[in-house]
């Protein structure tokens, strides 16, 4: 007897159903379970905020439908029989995420659409045919603690390894940031020196030329004045004689 009943996947912000399975086979509450996974779909998730990873449920005619919003935009819905487990349908949900079905099934390319129907009946028949030996490895790892822990602490560590890097990053572009300021005062220091250098080169050329122009003046009125007195000494001497 299948666990799983029937498989739902939709994509919340495209707002469009990625793929279900079963969809040809001959069961008496396939109809059923694809128009109320449609329901779900349209009224608790599109319409109404649904919390990422947070599972749910809704009981009618003997089933259970439980369904969750993982990787932000897609959405699963299981179908199990009332009296299972919630948690088989969460290890269901844990296989397809394993095994990127989600990715596989799209409905924009006819060939990856057929890949991915193709993917998810053989995942789908070798959980229901295996199902305790996938159950159990869920359930238990191989140091005694639950599956869903092993994978909160490995999203946990990635999480923490990220925000290291971002927290690097961040330092990193500060430290380009100090770097550049400090290159652009040592350039702004550098050019005022330079200004103030050549003023004081153009000062002391002028103070030199001012000495040499000063000399050059007073050398020409003493030439001068020996000039006037002696051509007035010869002028007054002609009028003598």
């Amino acid at each position: 007897m299948n666990n799983i009943k029937f498989v739902f996947i939709g994509n919340k912000f495209k707002n469009v159903i990625v793929g279900t399975f079963p969809e040809k086979e001959k069961e008496k509450n396939l109809k059923f379970f694809n128009n109320k996974c449609k329901e779900i779909f349209d009224n608790k998730i599109i319409l109404k905020s649904t919390k990422e990873n947070e599972f749910n449920e809704i009981i009618e005619n003997n089933f259970k439908f439980i369904y969750t919003l993982k990787n932000i935009h897609y959405v699963y819905i299981i179908v199990i029989k009332n009296s299972d487990e919630n948690e088989i349908a969460k290890n269901f949900i844990q296989v397809l995420i394993d095994n990127n079905i989600y990715l596989l099934v799209n409905d924009k390319n006819s060939l990856l659409n057929e890949i991915g129907k193709n993917e998810l009946k053989k995942i789908f028949n070798d959980y229901n045919k295996n199902f305790n030996n996938y159950y159990n490895n869920y359930r238990t790892s191989t140091n005694g603690s639950s599956k869903l822990d092993e994978i909160g602490n490995e999203i946990n560590e990635a999480k923490n390894i990220m925000k290291n890097n971002i927290k690097n990053m961040v330092d990193n572009i500060n430290d380009i940031n100090n770097i550049e300021e400090k290159s652009i005062e040592i350039a702004n220091s550098s050019e005022l020196f330079r200004k103030s250098t050549n003023k004081v080169k153009l000062n002391a050329i002028w103070e030199n030329r001012k000495f040499k122009l000063f000399f050059i003046i007073i050398l020409i009125l003493v030439i001068l004045f020996i000039f006037i007195y002696f051509f007035g000494s010869k002028k007054k001497e002609n009028k003598n004689s």
